[in-house]
């Protein structure tokens, strides 16, 4: 069975909300700094990685995470991962232009 698209009224594609997104080389990447949760001890380097790396991990949205990083008070989030996820993104993106 194949899905046939609706088209929508003015009035349902004027009520629909759009986020202006940033410049594209903004999105590339973000800062993440990897912390042990049991002694608040910084991981290694701070890494850059995709942002959609970050907002998976984070479990928030890309672009609300984009338009947050450009906020002068830049974005943050915060996660709890398990040594395998930590050891692979340092894997991963150790490197790579990080600092």
């Amino acid at each position: 069975m194949l899905a046939e698209k609706k088209m929508l009224t003015l009035e349902e594609l004027e009520s629909q909300t759009a986020l202006e997104l940033p410049d594209r080389t903004m999105l590339a990447l973000v800062n993440v700094t990897l912390v042990d949760v049991a002694s608040g001890n910084q991981i290694g380097a701070v890494l850059q990685v995709p942002i959609g790396v970050a907002a998976n991990v984070c479990n928030v949205n890309a672009a609300v995470l984009a338009l947050a990083a450009q906020s002068a008070d830049g974005a943050s989030c915060t996660a709890e991962v398990d040594q395998d996820t930590a050891a692979d993104l340092r894997q991963r993106f150790q490197g790579r232009g990080n600092r």
